[in-house]
């Protein structure tokens, strides 16, 4: 089977035509994240929009007002959609790295260590262009970008293509002035991406506005492919956990990525596209992205294969033409990963 690698250099790039950007991604009654168009004028000054939550509307009423008091548009040259110094935040407290560590409950996937069940589980794996960024807010009223894609081409053959992602960024240019993500400890280490950069998304995807969400760091990974290594393009990895640590949250495990170069990824993406999984996966789970006792149950038993030494590989049975589960050519317990639709006690083997 030829490399899928050598196959992406046959492939067009896919330029999705999409008819208007979203304003809002997720329920519209309670946006995920919601356009800087819909909620502010032109001048900065908040609309008074329907439909948003109280973290919103306060943050950036609140923001809005500090920044145009403590500048009295002096700064109202600043690019749209920029970085800013923390040092014009207004309305938010000032970094100390050395603050107390927020209280927390840390939430552990099997996501975080097993990058094979990511990639399983995702909806999105592409290599895409940021073509343009969108401000805007999250529910929580931070600030958020959308990044708008170009040149988007997939990692696996059962990847969907975006025509957007949404990540949080500290600080942003909005309207002239300056918006920044509340409580935070300390700026983001991880450097976001710009118009004309390539990235690397992997995530689930928010289907009606094609938005995939790359940066929840048991949902997805993201990179940006900067610079080099040993001659080949390196990858920058985020993975959600930069937003953690800014916000003073400690011991939270940092999500495993499987390559720091884009050849060692297409080689990953290779092996896991011929080990059978995807098959497999399918043959298990109705929809493998959508949220399901099922899919948890099968989250939890991948969990228990890997604690127990495997690393899960597929084959086809060549008699029954059934996907089996195999563990270094030792077939996983039937039981494991018992399909949700057992009857009597009795279980199918996969």
């Amino acid at each position: 089977m030829k490399r899928l690698s050598a196959l992406l250099s046959f492939l067009p790039l896919v330029s999705l035509a999409v008819a208007a950007e979203p304003m809002r991604v997720g329920d519209p009654h309670s946006p995920a994240w919601v356009a800087a168009s819909e909620v502010l004028y032109r001048d900065g000054s908040f609309k008074e929009p329907w439909g948003l939550s109280d973290a919103i509307r306060e943050q950036v009423q609140k923001q809005s007002m500090a920044f145009a008091l403590r500048t009295a548009g002096l700064h109202e040259d600043l690019e749209e959609g920029a970085r800013p110094p923390r040092d014009l935040c207004a309305g938010v407290p000032p970094l100390n790295p050395d603050a107390p560590s927020m209280r927390s409950k840390i939430f552990y996937d099997p996501r975080i260590d097993h990058f094979d069940l990511t990639v399983l589980t995702s909806r999105v794996a592409v290599l895409a262009t940021v073509s343009d960024l969108i401000t805007g807010f999250r529910a929580n009223g931070d600030p958020g970008l959308l990044l708008e894609l170009s040149e988007v081409v997939p990692l696996h053959h059962r990847s969907a293509l975006p025509a957007y992602a949404l990540i949080p960024t500290d600080q942003v240019v909005i309207h002239g002035r300056v918006f920044c993500a509340d409580e935070l400890r300390r700026e983001y280490a991880f450097q976001r991406p710009e118009v004309g950069d390539r990235v690397v998304l992997i995530g689930s995807l928010w289907v009606p506005e094609s938005v995939v969400r790359p940066w929840f760091y048991y949902e997805g990974r993201f990179s940006v492919v900067r610079g080099t290594k040993a001659g080949e393009s390196a990858l920058d990895w985020a993975t959600g956990y930069e937003e953690d640590t800014a916000f003073g949250i400690g011991n939270t495990p940092v999500p495993s990525v499987p390559a720091d170069t884009l050849l060692g990824l297409h080689e990953y993406m290779d092996e896991l596209q011929v080990s059978g999984l995807f098959e497999w996966v399918d043959s298990r789970l109705s929809d493998p992205h959508g949220d399901s006792e099922a899919r948890e149950q099968f989250i939890k038993a991948w969990k228990s294969a890997r604690d127990a030494g495997c690393r899960p590989r597929a084959t086809r049975d060549e008699k029954t033409d059934v996907w089996q589960l195999d563990c270094d050519s030792r077939t996983i317990e039937a039981s494991l990963f018992a399909p949700p639709d057992a009857v009597d006690g009795e279980v199918a083997v996969p």
